[in-house]
Formats: structure tokens, C-alpha cells, sequence
């Protein structure tokens, strides 16, 4: 896992949220939650979803 992957994850738990409820609130699939939560490539399409998904994480 990578330091975003880890971050992601803690905060998710830390707000009592399912990676379901992250990507709903989020706006983003939840395949691209969990895939991010295990560290996988997400590829350069998804930067608007990682932009958005850390946006609601962070300044919320």
C-alpha cells in the first residue's frame, strides 16, 4: 500500500464510513475506492476522481 491508499483508508474508518458511503459521498465509483484503498494503479484517467475524492476527504 501507498501513503494514499493508507490515508484514504484511515480516514474512511476514522468517519465510520463503508468504501461504499466514501464513493457515494465522494462522487466517484466504487471500484475506484477500493482499488485506491489496495494501492492499485488507478491510471490518468481517474485524476478528476482521486482529485475529487481527496477534495472530500480533506476539505469537508
Amino acid at each position: 500500500m501507498n501513503n494514499l491508499s493508507t490515508t484514504v483508508k484511515m480516514l474512511r474508518k476514522k468517519y465510520n464510513l463503508t468504501q461504499e458511503e466514501l464513493s457515494l459521498k465522494s462522487g466517484v465509483g466504487l471500484r475506484f475506492v477500493r482499488d485506491l484503498e489496495q494501492g492499485k494503479e488507478t491510471g490518468r484517467r481517474n485524476c478528476k476522481e482521486r482529485i475529487s475524492l481527496n477534495r472530500q476527504l480533506f476539505l469537508a
